[in-house]
């Protein structure tokens, strides 16, 4: 495989472009609700420091479910507001769209692991392009964006052979939102391939953001900790696929409880362990296998907000280039069409603030597009696994599609 150094470039530059339209943005508006309970939030890492906040399960009229990194980053962006005076309404927005930049990088060192670089260049641009990721990003005011580079940097890193950093940045994502620990089975069949030691280092760079972030937590108000982030269902409006369609049906209260209730840990369970599996059987299966992680989870969730967009509209890209960018133009336009409501029915350059309302048909009808044309590549991605017996790229980006990687080879190309 041939690799032009200036095709990475580009992506980084049209990645930085990209952060400079979600950052005028953020600029120019006030962002959604979320940027209200953002700053209640500040406030009480303010009050509290960022392990005492756990105390006060309210601040206003929202929950602080978020897990240990976000009180820091509250403690950082006060520090930073003081001394700037942008305010948390830009700030809080300024952090993922950064971390945008870094995940297209991300993506094009990923998907060219599995594809040729054009294509892999092009997806990486889409990603720092996607509508869902200019508006999540730039205007909602949420951490979903900032947890996705770590976890796809995590998976990076360990195709790389570098277990002890891919520890870290896993851990740092579970420090973010909880949702990537479907990513981590997958992270630990990699490395039991490259061998007990890869193993060891991956389990010491957790260990130790764990001891860091973790530990007081746990250790000063473990209880509040598990009821409000462990124990979070999401929000009660649920206006999304699965649980949506048992409304529609008029299904029994008691197969939507238990679908809330249990399911949404055996939906875990499945998109962690099926991406497992898939890179147990194939070894070079990696890269799409995560991205179904996120993908299937998603479909099949039974809690929901925009911002939870995010996590397929990156991921999908690792699955497939064609089906992901599909997806991400019907993602796109049912964002748009639910953001534009918000914004009393003002376009995308009128936006300033978002106030958050159950969906109207027309949103409706949008989600359910966004939502088939995401089982269409879960369905597609989870086929390509059945079909593809063995192979994947060996170390030094040789392809090699009648065997596997051996175990305790790197998997992956290199730089």
């Amino acid at each position: 495989m041939t690799f032009r150094p200036g095709l990475r470039s580009l992506v980084l530059l049209l990645a930085l472009l990209a952060t400079v339209v979600k950052l005028i943005l953020a600029a120019t508006t006030f962002g959604t609700n979320d940027v209200h309970y953002w700053i209640a939030f500040a406030a009480g890492a303010k009050e509290f420091g960022p392990v005492g906040m756990y105390v006060n399960p309210e601040y206003g009229s929202a929950p602080y479910n978020h897990a240990p990194l976000t009180g820091h980053m509250l403690v950082w962006l006060n520090w930073l507001d003081s001394v700037t005076g942008k305010g948390i309404p830009f700030l809080i927005r300024m952090i993922p769209s950064v971390a945008d930049t870094v995940t297209a990088v991300v993506i094009f060192e990923l998907v060219r692991q599995e594809r040729p670089v054009k294509v892999a260049a092009v997806c990486a641009i889409l990603a720092a392009w996607g509508p869902v990721m200019l508006i999540v990003s730039g205007f909602h005011g949420n951490t979903d964006p900032l947890m996705m580079m770590f976890a796809l940097l995590a998976v990076l890193l360990a195709t790389k052979g570098w277990f002890g950093w891919s520890g870290v940045s896993a851990a740092l994502a579970l420090s973010v939102k909880l949702i990537p620990v479907i990513i981590l089975p997958l992270l630990i069949v990699v490395a039991i391939r490259a061998g007990w030691k890869a193993v060891a280092r991956l389990a010491a760079g957790g260990a130790l953001v764990f001891l860091v972030l973790w530990v007081p937590v746990l250790w000063g108000h473990g209880q509040q900790f598990m009821a409000s982030v462990v124990g979070y269902k999401g929000i009660g409006v649920r206006e999304w696929g699965i649980y949506q369609f048992a409304l529609w049906a008029e299904l029994d209260e008691g197969v939507k409880t238990a679908f809330v209730d249990h399911g949404r840990f055996v939906v875990l369970a499945l998109a962690a362990f099926a991406s497992a599996w898939f890179v147990w059987r194939r070894p070079g299966a990696v890269v799409p296998a995560t991205g179904l992680a996120f993908a299937g989870f998603l479909l099949f969730s039974s809690a929901f907000s925009m911002q939870y967009l995010v996590w397929p509209a990156l991921a999908v890209y690792l699955v497939s280039p064609w089906l992901g960018a599909l997806f991400n133009v019907a993602a796109g336009a049912f964002a748009i069409s639910v953001y534009n409501s918000w914004n009393g029915d003002l376009h995308l350059w009128q936006w300033n603030e978002g106030r958050a309302h159950m969906f109207e048909p027309r949103h409706f009808v949008f989600m359910v597009i966004a939502w088939v044309t995401l089982a269409m590549l879960v369905t597609s991605g989870v086929a390509g696994q059945f079909r593809t017996r063995s192979g994947g790229v060996q170390p030094g980006g040789k392809a090699n599609a009648g065997t596997a990687a051996p175990s305790g080879h790197m998997i992956g190309v290199s730089s």
